[in-house]
């Protein structure tokens, strides 16, 4: 379950400011959409810790093909601008 903590925290992360009133709009809204609370299952029987997919690791783009687009890169790497 989503609480007023979570909330606070979740906007001190986004670097919102969030009155009393704003918090508890999203705290209804948040608790609302949440679609899965792993501390209501008991999966300790069939060994999973949460009903959600384990990584896998896949091959990924060459990197030569990820960088063939990019305005400006150095030894391998994408060079952004500062």
């Amino acid at each position: 379950m989503i609480t007023e903590n979570d909330v606070k925290r979740l906007a001190t992360l986004a670097k919102l400011e969030v009155d009393e009133k704003e918090m508890l709009i999203y705290l209804n809204e948040m608790q609302s959409k949440l679609m899965i609370d792993c501390s209501d299952y008991d999966f300790a029987d069939r060994g999973v810790f949460c009903p959600l997919r384990e990584d896998k690791v896949l091959p990924s783009m060459p990197r030569e093909d990820a960088l063939s687009n990019a305005i400006h890169s150095e030894n391998g790497f994408f060079k952004l601008r500062k």
